[in-house]
């Protein structure tokens, strides 16, 4: 049960996070913690997404230094994305378990593909979410 106390916590951890960084989110689908992270001080966001959610994420979220594309075009070669020079990216759900089950994602293309948009300074964190909640957080 989490407490008013909780949330708090949450959202200053949130802000130390996101102020001032530029971050791009690797599968962002509909967007939503794109905006959060705006709200919390990210000055700059990027994201892939099926085609068919890239225009519609790029309309709620507006012309807030948002920069989205389509998956189907690798993230890493996505000159927009480049050129934000992330301090972050992430990955949520990359490796979840409905995508796992489908077809196993090609690792080793994904990892050169946040390697291509990353500085020497990027700070990437990969996060795999099963239906149980988080298996495993990579930090690199």
């Amino acid at each position: 049960n989490l407490s008013p106390s909780h949330y708090r916590d949450v959202d200053k951890m949130l802000r130390r996070f996101c102020t001032g960084k530029r971050i791009v989110e690797v599968g962002c689908r509909g967007g939503g913690f794109l905006k959060i992270l705006l709200d919390h001080g990210a000055v700059k966001v990027g994201g892939n997404t099926d085609s068919r959610r890239a225009e519609r994420t790029s309309r709620l979220l507006g012309p807030r230094n948002v920069v989205v594309v389509s998956k189907g075009e690798d993230a890493g070669s996505s000159s927009e994305l480049q050129q934000i020079a992330p301090d972050v990216i992430l990955s949520l759900n990359y490796f979840d378990a409905e995508r796992w089950r489908a077809r196993p994602p090609p690792k080793d293309k994904f990892f050169a593909s946040l390697s291509s948009m990353a500085t020497p300074e990027t700070r990437i964190y990969v996060v795999r979410l099963f239906m149980t909640g988080v298996q495993a957080a990579h930090f690199f």
